[in-house]
């Protein structure tokens, strides 16, 4: 607030006095003057003493008074230290407390006061009986003074919440000069015969002439100040040009400004207020002469003939005169050639664009699942799951709409941007195990007396030896060979002999054959 005045004291700064400093004399005053301030202690009321701890400092504030009659005796805070820093809540609100009783000593030694806190944690310790560790050192510290501890929720200690809370990095706020802007309508000319006859949606509120607009969508209403001829270029300043407006377009700094105020033909004042900005030209120059990657020209270029001349172009740079049919005619040749450049990144983008991306298309008879864009009403919309289904697939009607149907026989169109494909598990029957009988096969490793069936043989590479299987009787033998494509055969391993088996055929397995004997 007193920055503008600070501002003069500094060295080597000349004096001057402007509007920015009157504003802040205005406001300095008309705060030291509220009764906001500091009062004086009356001894003869109860104190209060309000305190409040964070994670890095502790507040205090004593004050007098109830409710709106409340008025700040004194303000005090400090950091902690690591140590304190690693105690618990209780801990940091309970060293807020016996900090601030023997910082305010003087003020409330013998007195009886209230003290609030808005850790109602607090409140049971101060009242422990027998008191241990840390706490009861500090409980026993406290019981000199007289208080009676009340809790009071933290929205309602934001004084002495402040205190112990970590500075925030403060902002330079320019205030809307309201006393300026009643005297400035006081002698405009346009805002003097409004006033002598206002118009419909024209109203004097606290002394300012003001624009009743209301809110699209809404049946409310605000009301926007008739702006004076003298503060308009300082509202477009701040509207368009200060460092969060962003200097945007006429439409967007129109939107703006019509929140602040309104005047008279405004919307041309505002064009050519945002054409006349330099700091807006100077990036729109740039980029008129920088080659644009669709046409592999500057657009000033294929403006005007010529390429733009920047204040840090060099100067050794040669440029030809031509005269205004030369340049058309040269202007000519390129066009075709902007054409060509401009297909070729069409081109260029397409392909980029369907590099990864594939048709999706759907059949008659599919299953699938169907996205919906709302939840119903009533529906927690975190927990909400947007697909549906399954649907079934009736009709392609186009090449993204398709006619689906759901279990009750009810049809619909929709997009297939809102479909996706419902896969479903396979059973065991549509699975189709296929098993194989255990088929013996004469080979290098078969000793003699062995049973071999040759009418059976299955090819060397598809041969893999294990662990000879005992002799199924003949009625068992029938059994397992009806059985064999349906249900594997369990048999108990002879560990003396070896014979081969028939799997199915795997293009990866191994063509040689393995020795199982000497693993086992």
């Amino acid at each position: 607030m007193s920055v503008p005045l600070t501002r003069l004291l500094r060295k080597n700064t000349p004096f001057v006095w402007t509007e920015e400093q009157q504003i802040a004399f205005d406001s300095l005053k008309k705060a030291i003057t509220s009764d906001r301030i500091i009062a004086y202690p009356d001894f003869s009321e109860t104190f209060v003493l309000a305190t409040d701890a964070s994670t890095t400092a502790i507040g205090a504030v004593l004050s007098q008074g109830e409710g709106h009659n409340e008025h700040p005796v004194a303000f005090a805070s400090r950091a902690l230290n690591p140590a304190e820093q690693r105690y618990s809540v209780t801990e940091r609100e309970l060293l807020a407390v016996v900090w601030a009783c023997n910082h305010f000593q003087n003020y409330l030694l013998g007195q009886k006061f209230v003290l609030e806190t808005d850790h109602i944690a607090l409140t049971a310790a101060l009242k422990l009986k027998d008191p241990t560790s840390r706490i009861g050192r500090w409980v026993i510290r406290l019981s000199e003074y007289s208080f009676e501890p009340r809790y009071r929720p933290g929205t309602q200690l934001r004084h002495a919440d402040g205190l112990s809370r970590s500075r925030i990095a403060s902002l330079h706020l320019l205030p809307f000069p309201t006393d300026l802007l009643k005297a400035s309508q006081n002698i405009d000319p346009w805002i003097q015969n409004i006033s002598k006859s206002p118009p419909e949606g024209t109203e004097l509120i606290e002394g300012i002439w003001c624009r009743v607009i209301p809110i699209k969508g809404t049946d409310r209403i605000i009301y926007v100040p008739l702006m004076p001829s003298s503060l308009r270029d300082w509202l477009l300043q701040v509207c368009h040009s200060s460092e969060w407006a962003g200097h945007p377009g006429p439409a967007a700094t129109e939107a703006r400004v019509q929140r602040y105020g309104v005047w008279p033909k405004m919307n041309h004042h505002i064009t050519q207020f945002v054409k006349a900005c330099e700091v807006c030209q100077r990036p729109l120059a740039a980029y008129r002469g920088t080659v644009h990657n669709s046409t592999g020209y500057t657009p000033n270029y294929l403006t005007y003939g010529r390429e733009l001349r920047l204040p840090d172009s060099p100067d050794w740079t040669k440029i030809q005169n031509r005269d205004l049919a030369s340049s058309l005619r040269a202007l000519q040749k390129v066009y075709p050639l902007v054409a060509q450049e401009i297909n070729r990144m069409w081109d260029q983008r397409e392909a980029a664009a369907n590099h990864r991306r594939r048709p999706r298309y759907f059949q008659p008879g599919d299953r699938i699942y169907l996205r919906m864009m709302q939840p119903p009403k009533g529906t927690v919309k975190k927990y909400f799951c947007p697909w549906f289904g399954p649907y079934t697939v009736i009709q392609r009607l186009s090449e993204v709409t398709y006619q689906i149907e759901d279990t009750l026989h009810k049809r619909q169109i929709v997009h297939l941007a809102r479909m996706k494909p419902a896969f479903s598990s396979q059973t065991q029957d549509e699975m189709g195990y296929t098993l194989f009988p255990i088929e013996k096969q004469r080979t290098n490793h078969q000793r003699d007396g062995d049973h071999v069936d040759t009418n059976e043989t299955p090819p060397q590479d598809d041969m893999v030896f294990l662990p000879k299987i005992a002799e199924p009787a003949a009625e068992e033998a029938q059994s397992i060979r009806r059985c064999s494509s349906t249900t594997p055969v369990t048999t108990e391993s002879t560990m003396s002999t070896v014979e081969p088996a028939v799997s199915s055929r795997y293009d990866l397995r191994p063509r040689t054959p393995i020795n199982y004997k000497p693993f086992l």
